[in-house]
């Protein structure tokens, strides 16, 4: 009597006929990282999926080439990456549009200010959700519109609650273009504007995007801690508005941590 062959983890997960085993194997390789297990050897892989290292090793450059995992120079081991955050964001966006809105109207009702909410998407920001301030100034941001990372208070948000290496391969793959006299376009300014912005528990942006307008963000967090997007009030950049950052700031570090708390 012939003896079955044993079949590994990986393969367990596909149904004969009806899946492919190589993206069944490729997944499997991506679920084997969590909260404990961040980084991994192509040993450590191999070992927790059952397969050979030689296959493991053509699935994890595939991964890489599609950004879903990434090398840590220093370690030379495997990371979750980019890609599958922003994958993870996009699937988020539906249930924090319906929970943002409440929480919108009611900064725009107590600041009279426009309020947006934009989630991380291929290294931009994109505005999901919007509500019109009820100032005399009016700003033509559309849903579906892109923001930059560097010289947007959502994207810098966002930033802020990235890693450092994280932020260092944003620069070096995107860099720091300058689109009004006040972006920041060298990285260490830019850390620096990032350290303020996790003290004070969300960004400032003056005229750094566009000039005339300002901006302030507060980064929404998962249950895991990853960023997923960030709420934001815009406004005309003049003195009268700028006294009233603090008590902006705080009305909106409180709306991010309640959405945080819901998704």
């Amino acid at each position: 009597m012939k003896t079955q062959a044993r079949k590994s983890t990986a393969d367990k997960l596909a149904k004969p006929g009806a899946m492919s085993q190589t993206v069944s194997r490729a997944i499997a390789i991506l679920k084997v990282f969590d909260r404990d297990r961040r980084e991994l050897g192509i040993t450590e892989i191999a070992k927790a999926v059952e397969l050979p290292k030689t296959i493991v090793f053509r699935l994890i450059q595939t991964l890489r080439h599609h950004d879903l995992l990434e090398q840590n120079p220093e370690t030379t081991k495997y990371r979750i990456g980019f890609g599958a955050f922003e994958i993870g964001n996009l699937f988020k966006s539906a249930t924090l549009e319906s929970e943002s809105a409440p929480l919108m109207r009611q900064l725009v009702d107590e600041t009279g200010h426009t309020a947006q909410l934009a989630v991380l998407h291929h290294a931009e920001m994109i505005i999901v959700g919007r509500m019109e301030g009820r100032g005399p100034v009016k700003y033509g941001v559309s849903v579906g519109e892109r923001r930059s990372l560097h010289s947007s208070a959502v994207g810098k948000a966002v930033l802020s609650a990235m890693s450092e290496q994280d932020v260092a391969d944003f620069v070096a793959e995107v860099g720091l273009k300058k689109r009004t006299p006040n972006t920041i376009i060298e990285e260490r300014s830019l850390r620096a504007d990032l350290a303020k912005t996790r003290e004070r528990g969300y960004s400032v942006n003056w005229e750094e995007n566009t000039v005339g307008v300002a901006s302030l963000a507060a980064p929404i967090l998962s249950r895991h801690s990853n960023t997923v997007a960030a709420i934001a009030l815009a406004f005309p950049a003049n003195p009268a508005v700028k006294k009233d950052l603090p008590r902006l700031g705080k009305l909106l570090s409180a709306a991010a941590a309640t959405l945080s708390a819901r998704i």
